[in-house]
């Protein structure tokens, strides 16, 4: 936990957020020209935010002539897909000799299955996403997301995206029951692979 006195470097001198990884959102930020909310907001993934901690990391930004750009960015949401069907003639094996399906099912296998109590958790806080992402989608409807003090702003956003992260994640460790399920239903006018398509989406 952080307190209000907390600065940016002082964090990156205890460890509390990688030198490797601000050094690259301050270059990627001199390449833009800006930065995105959202992107300092993953920055400060793991600490406590603080008024005092958001002031320094504008003032740091402004000293590196780097713009923060508060337009909340809605970032599509990708599915992992099983590789396309192999057309009549086509070699079974990619150029490294191993059959695409067999390895996208090594791919998900090394997802580990979640617990009732881990889906539980996941659930919570996809929900906790969802209902921060009405709010500042209404308040950005009603243009008065610039009214809401900036603390509360990356707040609602971090739990966005951690909302995000967690649908991610529950995703991930479900593909193997896409599998298991589709397998049930081959030969009744789909392949495998079709299957798994359709499960997945």
């Amino acid at each position: 936990m952080t307190s209000t006195v907390d600065t940016l470097d002082s964090l990156t001198r205890s460890g509390q957020i990688s030198e490797s990884d601000l050094a690259k959102l301050i270059k990627k930020g001199k390449r833009k020209g800006v930065l995105t909310t959202d992107e300092v907001v993953e920055l400060l993934k793991d600490v406590e935010l603080s008024s005092g901690l958001l002031e320094s990391v504008n003032k740091r930004l402004e000293a590196e002539g780097i713009r923060l750009d508060e337009v909340i960015d809605d970032e599509p949401f990708f599915l992992p897909t099983p590789p396309p069907r192999r057309t009549k003639g086509a070699p079974k094996a990619d150029a490294g000799g191993a059959d695409p399906t067999r390895r996208y099912l090594r791919e998900i296998g090394r997802v580990d299955l979640l617990t009732g109590p881990q889906e539980v958790k996941l659930a919570e806080r996809i929900e906790a996403g969802l209902e921060s992402e009405h709010v500042l989608a209404d308040l950005a409807a009603s243009e008065k997301l610039s009214e809401l003090e900036p603390i509360e702003r990356a707040r609602l956003r971090r739990s966005q995206r951690d909302g995000e992260k967690a649908r991610e994640e529950l995703t991930q460790a479900n593909l193997r029951l896409v599998v298991s399920i589709a397998k049930r239903y081959v030969g009744r006018g789909l392949l495998l692979l079709d299957l798994i398509q359709e499960g997945n989406l």
